[in-house]
């Protein structure tokens, strides 16, 4: 009996031990890019998604340590809000021979651990010019071998070659050739691999080498108009875009946005500084697209209006992804972060770039003055005035989205912003709160400037909120009024 016992004990572990064996790991084997060349077998390292994010975008960021740890600086960025980490960048010496630093290899498990994927890239803006020897054709196969090593040896993910201008342009036939032939090697692998380019060499890159690429990672910044204004506009996103799509599908490109604001004094260029820095003299200037220092020294760079703007047109478009140079510029705060912003924009189309339960207020862009209830009433028919801003609840509005439609409620009251008269003879009506009824004159459109200033658009009368008299005067009525462009019709939204 003892030795039936044990014989059935010994059968049922084997079972066990079996359907085990036979367990599939879950995104461990595939990649959840149907477009992509992503292929499985012993190298592969990692597919995952970081727990808890909600996104419908691709988030793809680049980290340079400028000399400290990359593994410690993880815990200074919003890691947790990528879906695709780039280390960068990882550069042979002149001879094609890479030499990893313990602080990137212990980097890569601890992004892993986050449900991160974990890239390195090679070359960049200032990449050294030994490139150009190292992708012709007696020394590319070698440097391939070399990188294929670092990429499985390491347990990365992918590889993104990040060679420009002059690296592409001295000898285009030599970095096409090499595209290709790194991208076989790293599919053999089952990993992946992308371009950086920006939309002046785009056509500098074959139809050929472009088909091999599972991400293009488009870097739309750094275009100077020659006087103080963005680098990264709406309008350029736009443009490259359309460029892009015609070169491989939307769903393989990541559209770049900068962390990084351009500073003028004047119409010159100063310098180039990170938002992070720009956030610690000036909290709130995510609100806008620029923020001036002085009078004559300026910043330029993507606030959170045109990001709103750009995860849109990217959800609108069906691009893949987005991606951001890079991750030491973005704050970690939960109010001026580029990519927390970006990702409650991706998750949330429906909120069209502002959370319903966030207080926000509004102020003119002409007298700096607040919006708010007149007197903290509660009532209906309370008139709606500027006046300086005291953190008050009655200067404080609940934005609810419907189709990019809002109901803009007063916290303290609970009553929403009610344009009395839609009718040609409301012209000039004061606004006032009122109880919600669902009324087109109860809703309103957020509509941003290139600077990032909205305009309160009413849905019924297409008029806008505007300071009486463009008045810089506390206590001046907002009124119903067509579009003049004023900037009594301007206001900063700013989270509290």
């Amino acid at each position: 009996m003892k030795n039936k016992k044990n014989f059935k004990l010994l059968v049922f572990i084997l079972l066990a031990i079996t359907a085990l064996s036979c367990k599939k790991t879950p995104d461990l084997d595939q990649s959840a890019d149907p477009t992509s060349t992503f292929k499985s077998n012993a190298y592969k390292s990692f597919v995952g998604h970081p727990a808890g994010l909600q996104t419908n975008l691709r988030m793809y960021g680049y980290l340079q340590t400028w000399g400290t740890s990359y593994a410690q600086e993880l815990d200074n960025i919003n890691l947790d809000q990528l879906t695709d980490l780039c280390i960068s960048f990882i550069n042979p010496d002149v001879n094609g021979n890479f030499t990893v630093s313990q602080d990137i290899i212990d980097a890569v498990p601890k992004a892993h651990l986050q449900g991160v994927r974990v890239h390195y890239s090679i070359g960049g803006g200032g990449g050294p010019a030994y490139w150009d020897n190292l992708v012709a054709p007696a020394n590319r196969t070698q440097v391939i071998t070399n990188m294929i090593a670092v990429l499985n040896n390491y347990n990365f993910d992918g590889i993104d070659v990040d060679l420009e201008g002059a690296r592409i342009s001295n000898n285009p036939a030599n970095y096409n050739a090499f595209v290709i032939q790194l991208a076989d090697a790293i599919h053999n692998s089952g990993k992946l691999v992308s371009i950086a380019i920006a939309r002046y060499q785009a056509n500098q890159v074959t139809t050929a080498a472009y088909a091999k690429l599972d991400y293009l990672n488009a870097m739309i910044y750094d275009y100077r108009p020659g006087y103080a204004a963005s680098h990264s506009s709406l309008a350029q996103f736009q443009y490259d875009y359309g460029i892009f799509k015609t070169k491989v599908p939307s769903a393989k490109i990541n559209l770049g946005v900068p962390g990084y604001a351009y500073e003028y004094e004047g119409n010159n260029v100063v310098t180039q500084v990170s938002i992070k820095n720009i956030l610690q003299q000036f909290p709130k200037a995510y609100a806008l697209n620029y923020q001036y220092a002085t009078p004559t020294k300026s910043w330029w760079y993507d606030g959170h209006p045109v990001l709103r703007q750009k995860v849109a047109y990217c959800l609108q478009e069906h691009v893949g992804g987005m991606m951001i140079w890079q991750m030491m510029h973005d704050p970690k705060d939960d109010e001026s972060s580029l990519l927390k912003l970006m990702n409650y924009c991706a998750g949330n189309p429906a909120m069209a770039g502002f959370n319903p339960v966030t207080d926000y207020s509004f102020t003119a862009k002409n007298s700096n003055l607040a919006i708010e209830v007149t007197g903290a009433s509660l009532n209906n028919g309370a008139g709606v005035q500027q006046n300086t801003f005291a953190n008050a609840n009655n200067q404080k509005w609940l934005l609810a989205a419907t189709n990019n439609e809002f109901k803009i409620t007063n916290k303290n009251s609970g009553k929403v912003l009610d344009e009395v008269d839609e009718t040609a003879s409301g012209q000039g009506l004061q606004f006032i709160q009122n109880t919600w009824h669902t009324g087109g004159n109860q809703r309103y459109k957020l509509v941003p400037d290139i600077l990032g200033y909205y305009k309160v658009v009413n849905v019924a009368s297409n008029r806008l909120a505007s300071v009486n008299g463009a008045s810089t005067a506390v206590g001046a009525k907002i009124v119903q009024w067509p579009d003049a462009n004023g900037d009594n019709q301007k206001f900063i939204i700013r989270k509290h």
